[in-house]
């Protein structure tokens, strides 16, 4: 991808009311196909699956704000999760746990 296709692309999007400018980024790195250079976005099936969970309850984690949901434009249909914030999110849960976990040991 060129910078002047990159410059080109951003100026679009940052004219259109309906995108927000903090997901132009993202665009521009599942446009280019970088793989592991940029923020990976996965679906709701993909993140369910590597938790071992419903769709639902993927949906309800993101209402909770334990993973941050990608929303291009006005479409509901290109939403994702960006892998970071899945990876984050475990890592809470699991000082969570163990905080409770050695609460539960000392009483």
């Amino acid at each position: 991808m060129t910078e002047q296709f990159k410059t080109m692309f951003h100026a679009l999007c940052s004219t259109d009311p309906t995108i927000n400018p903090e997901n132009i980024p993202t665009a521009l790195a599942v446009l280019a196909g970088n793989g592991g250079e940029e923020e990976r976005i996965l679906s709701r099936a993909e993140v369910a699956k590597m938790l071992g969970c419903t769709i639902r309850s993927v949906d309800n984690y993101c209402k909770r704000g334990f993973f941050r949901k990608v929303n291009f434009g006005a479409s509901r249909r290109g939403n994702g999760i960006l892998a970071s914030s899945v990876v984050a999110g475990m890592q809470e849960g699991a000082a969570l746990y163990e905080r409770k976990a050695k609460r539960r040991a000392a009483v």
